[in-house]
Parts: C-alpha cells; sequence; structure tokens
C-alpha cells in the first residue's frame, strides 16, 4: 500500500489560517467541517482552498 501523497492534518496543530478555513466551511451551507474530500485537501493550503 502506497503512503499518501500529503500529511495527515490534525485539528490540534491546525495554523491560525486553516483554523479560519475550517471555521468558513463550518459557517457556509453545509454548517459543518469535516477533514476528508476537497476540505481536507484545502487545508494543506488555506489562500486556495478560501
Amino acid at each position: 500500500m502506497q503512503s499518501p501523497r500529503l500529511p495527515e492534518l490534525s485539528p490540534e496543530t491546525f495554523t491560525p489560517a486553516q483554523k479560519a478555513l475550517t471555521e468558513a466551511i463550518a459557517s457556509g451551507p453545509r454548517g459543518v467541517f469535516k477533514l476528508s474530500g476537497p476540505f481536507g485537501v484545502y487545508l494543506h493550503s488555506p489562500s486556495f482552498g478560501g
């Protein structure tokens, strides 16, 4: 099995920009943030995810 291309992230280690992005996503129409799918990838580049 291959290792993932991107390192796994943990909410405990989020930067301020990553925390802001998770809050923005959670306050949107989805109403929740999950560390899966495209949103998890966006956290690796919060300015792109915004």
